[in-house]
């Protein structure tokens, strides 16, 4: 080879006219002369210079030892449960169902085959998320494999940046597993750096701020409500009013025990509201003011969206359960103080008054709140064993599903938990329940609903039931045949991990 190299080295210094390739040098190359000798040189010389470049001799690599995979004492999950992720890992129209096999594997403590780890790898590495219940069921041959893999590696990297160089995203990152963790040490980070950070940077923090509230926090809210952005004040002065003891609380349920009687006398509650702002400090008009946008010029608006439900409940002396009244009475429900009021319910989150809250407005489906985001927020609020009945129960109303702005559908869109069957039921059949006919065209919230619903129900919900019943409208005929094709493919599925 380097004989051959070497002529075509003494071709380019001389030139074709006076030194052509010669013909068994072209031959040697697998290539065929031209009459254009020096077209035939340029198609020598890259075929040359590859097979020099493989000829070439490799260095001795240094002796390595590799590691084995660790030990797993687990029992493999059963065989016929392998042709299930098989099919969820090449079929997209069951990847939703990844999570209830592996939630369902980790439950029995098995493990999979190693020959599948490398496919599920790829799944999630494609995704950029490695859910923690496929964690526990690929530990610790999954990590180990991930290192000879880089796009693997990144599933189980942990975090590597620095609180004060990394980029937002990343800090945001640090800090919320801090908060989850230890959540005074992202304290200290916030406040070492908190003179220096952007104004939607902080909004952002404020907001990882609420996992692992505590008193120990309350002197930076203090500083973020002095802040130059609106929204960082507004988000400090909420925080600050889930502590139960912090300043801010106390002189809020001050002015609410010295107003009380202004607050029980007064029919319209948002009327009682007004005359009782106070005229300077906290919470009176011009501060109330500066924590929001300039479009919200009442500022009974902005102290419903602050008080504590709880509080105000406790001024007037009445439970959850009897505040609805006061709180979205006929007369107020409209106005932006009762959205407020609503939207603060949804942001402590209490199961009584989120349950509460919810009860009374499940008997009032024609109420304009149903269609408020803060809704919702609520019902996601609720314990489940409440929720269901709630869920239940709205999904009797037909105004409700029909509704694609409703809270009932947003919820039912974007929760995580199982459906009730009821409302399963409710959603599957309300074709039939309506007396749509043949030629009805579903609206394109419905199909998204029963694309939930073929993930979300409970599989055994829908045993026995197929879809041949000719009362069926033609459009909706087609979608059940796509839910009832992947509740059976669940079904099964389940019925494998079982054996």
């Amino acid at each position: 080879m380097s004989s051959t190299w070497d002529q075509i080295l003494r071709m380019v210094i001389a030139g074709t006219d006076r030194s052509p390739l010669p013909a068994d040098v072209v031959h040697q190359l697998g290539l065929k002369i031209t009459s254009d000798a020096t077209l035939t040189a340029l198609e020598a010389l890259p075929v040359a210079r590859l097979l020099q470049k493989a000829a070439h001799i490799l260095p001795a690599a240094a002796e390595l030892t590799p590691d084995i995979a660790p030990d797993d004492e687990r029992p493999l999950c059963p065989s016929g449960a392998t042709p299930f992720l098989r099919t969820i890992l090449e079929q997209d129209i069951y990847s939703e169902t990844a999570g209830e096999f592996f939630h369902l594997l980790n439950h029995l403590d098995h493990r999979l085959p190693p020959e599948l780890l490398p496919r599920v790898l790829d799944f999630y590495s494609r995704r950029r998320y490695l859910p923690e219940p496929v964690r526990q069921v690929i530990e610790p041959a999954g990590s180990w494999l991930a290192r000879f893999n880089p796009s693997w590696s990144e599933l189980f990297n942990t975090i590597q940046a620095d609180w004060e160089t990394g980029t937002l995203a990343e800090r945001l990152q640090l800090l919320g597993a801090a908060r989850a963790q230890s959540p005074l040490v992202g304290l200290a980070w916030l406040e070492k750096t908190w003179k220096q950070e952007r104004a939607e940077h902080k909004a952002r923090f404020l907001d990882l701020l609420r996992t692992g509230l505590s008193a120990l926090d309350e002197p930076l809210l203090e500083r973020a409500l002095t802040d130059r952005s609106r929204q960082v004040r507004f988000l400090a002065c909420r925080l600050l009013l889930l502590l139960p003891d912090s300043t801010l609380r106390t002189t809020l349920q001050d002015i609410l025990t010295v107003e009380r009687s202004t607050l029980t006398k007064q029919k319209n509650l948002f009327s009682a509201l007004k005359k009782i702002i106070p005229e300077d400090g906290p919470f009176s008009g011009m501060w109330l003011l500066a924590l929001t946008s300039e479009r919200e010029t009442a500022p009974v608006a902005v102290w419903s969206r602050l008080i504590p439900a709880e509080d105000l409940g406790k001024a007037l002396g009445l439970p959850a359960s009897d505040c609805m009244e006061r709180f979205f009475a006929p007369d107020q429900h409209e106005s932006l103080p009762a959205t407020g009021l609503l939207e603060q319910i949804a942001w402590h989150c209490d199961p009584e008054w989120a349950t509460a809250t919810a009860d009374w407005f499940s008997r009032r489906p024609a109420h304009p709140l149903w269609e408020s985001p803060a809704m919702a927020a609520l019902l996601a609020c609720i314990p489940q064993q409440q929720q269901a009945d709630c869920l239940n129960r709205l999904a009797q109303s037909d105004n409700m599903l029909e509704t694609p702005t409703s809270a009932l559908v947003r919820h039912l869109l974007t929760h995580a938990h199982t459906w009730p069957r009821a409302s399963t039921m409710q959603v599957l059949q309300y074709p039939l329940r309506t007396q749509k006919p043949r030629h009805w065209l579903p609206p394109a919230h419905f199909r998204e609903l029963l694309q939930r619903l073929a993930y979300c129900c409970r599989a055994e919900d829908l045993a026995g039931m197929h879809v041949q019943d000719e009362a069926w409208p033609y459009a909706w005929q087609v979608e059940l045949n796509q839910v009832f094709s992947i509740v059976r493919f669940r079904q099964q599925m389940h019925k494998s991990l079982a054996q």
